[in-house]
């Protein structure tokens, strides 16, 4: 189902993401990856259809501090707020070396705050968490994991869960190894880093 498929991102489409599909196909597209979400209703119909792979985004890299969300311009409803701040990495041997990761804009002025990066040794269980709570309703056959093979191997300085590079390297492979082999569905990634191929 993936191969040759058009990747499609839609968060318009409201209640029409069926029929959205269906056009598309009768307009000679023939396979579809869906990576816009849906209701359980909708996912089954796209899986009903010939040539349809339906997927998601979800990612496990950033964590947000949630004292900041009232300050920030959004929220995103994937960041993997229950880590923070037990499970951020740090680049160095103090809590004040934690990793930075993706900036958000403030609501009001020019602040921006970071994103802090989770440790790779610790992204499992919330995503195996979120996946199986997730599949109990919705039937995705693919999802989409952001940044974690984007970004390279990180050393982490945590007492509570230091990691080598190679460590690092380790649990991201497991994550998405997760995706594909514990779920069973079509693992994506953000850019085609050699060790995740």
């Amino acid at each position: 189902l993936l191969i040759g498929a058009a990747n499609i991102w839609n968060w318009d489409a409201g209640d029409e993401k069926v029929k959205l599909v269906e056009d598309m196909q009768a307009a000679g597209i023939g396979r579809i990856l869906w990576s816009g979400a849906g209701s359980a209703q909708e996912l089954a119909a796209m899986n009903a259809m010939t040539n349809v792979l339906t997927g998601r985004y979800d990612i496990y890299q950033d964590i947000m501090d949630p004292a900041q969300f009232d300050k920030l311009r959004y929220v995103h409803g994937e960041w993997v707020t229950e880590a923070f701040p037990h499970d951020i990495n740090w680049y160095g041997p103090s809590a004040e070396q934690w990793r930075r990761g993706w900036q958000i804009e403030a609501r009001q002025g020019d602040e921006m705050f970071s994103c802090a990066v989770i440790c790779d040794s610790r992204a499992l269980p919330y995503a195996r968490k979120r996946i199986a709570k997730e599949l109990e309703q919705k039937p995705y056959k693919a999802r989409f994991i952001d940044t974690t093979v984007a970004a390279p191997w990180f050393e982490c300085y945590h007492p509570d869960h230091p990691m080598t590079r190679s460590q690092s390297r380790h649990y991201k492979m497991e994550l998405l190894k997760l995706v594909s082999e514990e779920f069973g569905m079509v693992c994506g990634s953000e850019t085609g880093h050699e060790a995740a191929v």
